[in-house]
């Protein structure tokens, strides 16, 4: 189990390529969807009976999470995400595309879990993920990083943190720019 911080990190770090979306609204909600999810798997810890790193750390379960969030939360966010898509890209997204857009967005916050999961599992004394369970039921560990360094999370944080600020301050130049044109 990785600290709370090392699990948000993770999920900003897989995140830097919405940068690519079109305008800072449309990169910052993704970022947002993304960061719903980084936690999720851990929900284990408070279902009786559930093994920590069991069923809710599969790729099959987040999957299944993602599926279903978007489904929910994709209606609730259509309306923002379509007047920001418009006013960004000039274009109006479908509703398959809003739904692609969040079900994304939580899988990969998921899926980021996951893989920081498996790079502290065996380290102290946290079972190792079978994350491809039911299909391949297989233990995957790279023991890389000790669960609860603060080294670890703090400086993985620090790094993801500048790395958004440095892509949204270049986002805003570049609409600066774009505005003075």
């Amino acid at each position: 189990m990785v600290d709370v911080l090392g699990h948000v990190a993770m999920g900003l770090l897989w995140a830097v390529p919405a940068w690519a979306f079109p305008g800072r609204r449309l990169s910052l909600a993704f970022v947002g969807v993304v960061l719903l999810t980084v936690m999720v798997p851990d929900i284990d810890l408070y279902l009786p009976g559930v093994v920590h790193h069991g069923p809710t750390h599969t790729v099959l379960f987040v999957g299944t999470v993602a599926l279903l969030g978007g489904a929910v939360l994709a209606p609730l966010a259509g309306p923002t995400l379509r007047r920001w898509w418009r006013r960004d890209a000039g274009k109006v997204p479908s509703s398959s595309t809003v739904y692609l857009f969040v079900a994304g967005g939580l899988l990969l916050g998921g899926l980021s879990h996951l893989f920081i999961d498996m790079l502290s599992a065996g380290a102290g004394g946290n079972p190792p993920l079978e994350p491809l369970w039911p299909f391949v039921v297989r233990s995957i560990s790279i023991d890389f990083i000790y669960y609860s360094a603060f080294v670890w999370n703090g400086g993985l944080l620090a790094a993801a943190l500048a790395i958004h600020i440095a892509l949204y301050l270049r986002e805003t130049a570049n609409t600066e720019r774009s505005k003075r044109t």
